[in-house]
């Protein structure tokens, strides 16, 4: 098997004379690549530095997904193919050295030194071609503008093999007002022959929000408050001080110069958006201001490099995404360089809440070039085939031909349009270092006038529009694609995740879900239920938090498949132990004791008045079908066997081939619609099943689950909109979800074991209804029937049935009795199960924990 990978490098701008550093993961077939195997990394037949990491195996072993990283020096131009090939020796001489010692760690690197101490100051930098040096701190103000001291907690080599590429990673923590803690860590990455440090730096409040009542306002008594977080930079004798502050734009000189981006400089730059935790708009100025001497220069969206130097040696600096995640300032005064993260010039306190992050990606490159930063304003990509993606099986049903059908056209829409997902976030401001990245929910608006100003809603990646990017980028290789999934990433790693060990087990590390229906989010934030919604009527929910109906892991497993993020990776498990605890418990016998109170009195009063109950442990419902998918993905991250049991265990307690139907009122459609995810989770397993080549009992239970309820869809499911008395709000998104039943009527048409033509005709009937319904309709391009469109594209219309490609899927359909029925016996049964499990896993700090957090 042919396991040479070419890759196109795609560069926006001239490169400039230093180097450029890429990622990029690549997918590999089942056997395609052994794990000992060396590679290097050509252009034109010279050799490129290289490190490489793996990120997925198969069963087998072999390589399932590979991270590599090099330099693209200035002489790669746009276009040129790079290859990735078996090597017998390594690609290029290692330059990285390290030294470790109870005092710090030092990098060499060819080019320079850097030292993390474990005392002040914090970075030391020489650059070793004059042995110039500098010192570099973090700097964090309290409310009363005092330093707060950084306490180092930890510092490592995270890199398993530095030779062209090395990361170290610091934790430390800050104390506030000597009770709150605010947590410091930061990624320091560093390439051999190179000059530029790469930055990743995060702050973090580990507390658990209080959230009273179930709201989840700004202002809760359990967030930090702080007025500035800066990173500085001394280099001593400066006698250059230089600022540019936009592409093309002049280079500002002087002893001193300071450039503050006080808001987005859009349209509606002051939009409600942007509310503190008191409802006030705290934003006095539209775009920045460019302060040299007694001069000012104002203008809208700062994209600032600056640089610094003496006679000796320079440092150039640079902040992702400047404008976008507003306040941000950068200031140049005499001898130092400040990277204001949090800038105390916007005028009030920053606040984090509990369980929120914050990160900055920044770029110091040490030398007297002052545009050797240029680059990163538009950093180049490396791209790859869509064949490639394809014929690795990445996705089921990975569309392998370019073809626009009106599905695509549709989905389209995201990137082209007057409401692509770009422009919407110019509607609300979508914007500021809280905002910035997630998605507006204009769907939202559906039911305002048109004179109203637009609600401000957060979408939170429901329906996992991360995943939907990162297909369409796999697609198309659309760099507008990629971007809108890194940004969303790197919002839901921060903001959306409740990232606490405090709170209530079900609570923490959970995903906050979008924000209330048709209401303002207000002082909730991103945070979904407010108190200012308590007397609405039209909204019968009033408090809630992190819920599993709404937990979405894909797609933040993609995104460390492609950036290496291993924050990506550990949310993934994080998120399914949190799924664990909110669907299964804790464990303590307090807890169980409480629901056979709760939830098995009242089953066993229902069975004694004659009234029907579900015999099964889940619900059919999309909470159990994301508790599946969430297992799917851990399991492809971390390799435990135990993730895919737990599967199994939950399919048998929650759906039967000999189901009745009948008994699970579909008609009700508000309250059981969402069936058709647990089946979609179905597929996912099943698709599984196959790639390991598993046709074992437990497929072919799942398999005849999916087909006896394809059976019952072909016969008795149709649209949504034909319905529409059953509906509470009769929008085009039912339209959209409407694309499920065709998705799973495909894969049973798919995994069916003998021809079923059938469901193919239906599946087709479904699909160009939907696309048919949408293309005629305004509200098409809305994000939730984007998102929900992009979730459940695949290639219909290539998909042949399995038996045509193994023979092991012409297993027979199994024989299996009457579907399971409740009894009071079987209540009792598990009653006395579950209490003697919590009696032998007894743990006295279990027991603390959880009624601790109930009675606070």
């Amino acid at each position: 098997m042919n396991n040479t990978v070419s890759i196109t490098a795609k560069r926006q701008t001239t490169p400039a004379p230093s180097s450029e550093p890429a990622t990029l993961g690549i997918p590999y077939a089942r056997g395609q690549l052994k794990a000992d195997q060396p590679l290097a990394l050509t252009c034109q037949q010279a050799q490129l530095p290289l490190n490489t990491e793996i990120t997925a195996y198969w069963n087998d072993g072999s390589v399932r997904w590979l991270l590599i990283k090099t330099l693209l020096s200035s002489d790669i131009k746009h276009g040129d193919l790079l290859t990735l090939a078996p090597s017998s020796a390594p690609s290029c001489s290692p330059a990285i050295t390290l030294d470790q010692s109870p005092s710090g760690i030092t990098v060499n690197t060819g080019s320079i030194t850097c030292t993390i101490g474990k005392q002040p100051p914090l970075i030391a930098v020489t650059d070793l071609s004059t042995q110039a040096q500098l010192n570099q701190n973090i700097k964090l103000l309290t409310t009363n503008d005092q330093a707060a001291a950084l306490i180092l907690d930890d510092l490592k080599v995270n890199t398993q093999h530095p030779t062209h590429f090395c990361t170290i990673e610091l934790a430390g923590h800050y104390l506030l007002n000597n009770t709150k803690r605010l947590n410091l860590s930061a990624q320091l990455s560093f390439y051999s022959n190179s000059s530029l440090i790469e930055w990743q730096l995060t702050v973090h409040n580990p507390a658990a929000a209080k959230h009273k009542g179930g709201f989840w306002d700004l202002g809760d008594e359990h967030s930090l408050f702080f007025n500035a977080l800066s990173f500085d930079s001394q280099l001593h004798q400066t006698n250059c001080c230089q600022l540019q502050a936009q592409t093309d734009s002049e280079w500002f000189c002087d002893n001193s110069l300071q450039l503050l981006q006080a808001s987005s400089g859009g349209e509606h730059w002051q939009s409600a958006n942007h509310v503190n935790h008191q409802g006030n708009i705290p934003l006095s100025l539209k775009g920045y201001k460019l302060t040299q001497q007694q001069q000012e220069v104002c203008g809208l969206r700062a994209d600032p490099i600056a640089h610094c130097s003496n006679s000796h040696t320079g440092i150039n600096a640079y902040i992702e995404k400047f404008w976008q995640n507003f306040p941000k300032a950068v200031s140049l005064d005499h001898n130092t360089l400040s990277l204001q993260l949090f800038p105390s010039q916007a005028g009030e306190p920053y606040e984090l809440q509990g369980g929120e992050k914050k990160t900055h990606r920044l770029l110091l490159d040490i030398n007297n070039n002052r545009e050797s930063l240029l680059w990163a304003r538009t950093p180049s990509q490396l791209v790859l085939d869509r064949e490639i993606y394809a014929k690795a099986n990445t996705l089921p049903h990975f569309a392998s031909s370019a073809e626009s059908n009106a599905l695509q056209q549709l989905i389209n829409l995201g990137v082209e349009g007057d409401n692509n997902f770009f422009s919407k976030r110019e509607k609300i401001d979508e914007y500021g270092w809280r905002h910035f990245g997630d998605l507006y929910a204009d769907h939202e608006t559906l039911y305002q006038s048109a004179n109203e100003v637009p609600l401000c809603s957060h979408y939170n990646n429901q329906y996992d529009p991360a995943l939907g990017f990162a297909k369409q980028y796999m697609a198309s290789a659309k760099p507008q694609w990629l971007e809108l999934f890194d940004d969303l990433s790197r919002h839901i790693l921060d903001i959306d995740l409740y990232d606490t060990d405090l709170d209530r087990d079900e609570y923490n590390h959970g995903l906050f879900w979008h924000t209330d229906h048709y209401l303002d989010a207000g002082t909730c934030s991103h945070r979904t239920f407010s108190k200012q919604h308590l007397n609405v009527e039209h909204t019968a929910q009033s408090g809630g938090g992190p819920g599993t109906e709404h937990c979405y892991t894909t797609g933040l497993r993609y995104y460390y498949y492609f950036t290496g993020n291993l924050r990506a990776k550990e949310a993934v498990l994080k998120l399914n132990s949190w799924m664990q605890y909110a669907q299964e418990g804790t464990g303590a016998i307090l807890e169980r004791l409480l629901a056979i109170k709760t939830k098995d009195i009242p089953l066993l009063k229902r069975l004694n008045k004659g009234l029907a109950i579900s015999p099964y442990r889940y619900p059919l419902t999309r909470g159990t079908g994301n508790y599946i998918s969430t297992l799917l993905d851990s399991y492809y991250l971390d390799g435990k066997y135990s993730h895919i049991e737990q599967i199994e265990f939950i399919i048998r307690n929650t759906i039967h081939p000999s189901d009745i139907i009948s008994e699970r009122h579909f008609e009700n459609i508000e309250q059981t619609w969402s069936y058709t995810i647990f089946l979609q989770a179905l597929t996912k397993y099943l698709h599984y099943k196959v790639s390991e080549n598993s046709f074992d009992k437990q497929y072919t239970y799942a398999r005849d689950c999916l087909l006896h309820y394809a059976q019952w869809m072909q016969h008795h499911e149709r649209p949504y909109l034909e319905q529409i008395d059953a509906l509470e709000y009769p929008n085009h998104t039912w339209a959209a979800q409407d694309l499920r039943k065709a998705h799973i009527l495909f894969e049973a048409y798919y995994f069916s074991p003998q021809p079923a033509p059938d469901y193919r005709q239906k599946a087709e009937r479904f699909l160009h209804y939907v696309t048919d319904t949408l293309q005629q309709e305004p509200t098409r391009s809305f994000t939730r029937i984007l998102a929900i469109l992009m979730q459940n594209q695949h290639d219909y219309e290539h998909i042949t049935p399995l038996i045509e490609h193994t023979e092991q899927a012409t297993l027979a359909v199994g024989t299996y009795g009457p579907a399971p029925k409740l009894k009071r016996s079987g209540i009792i049964t598990n009653i006395i199960k579950d209490l003697v499990k919590a009696t032998l896993r007894f743990s006295y700090q279990r027991e603390k924990k959880w009624l601790t957090s109930r009675l606070s």
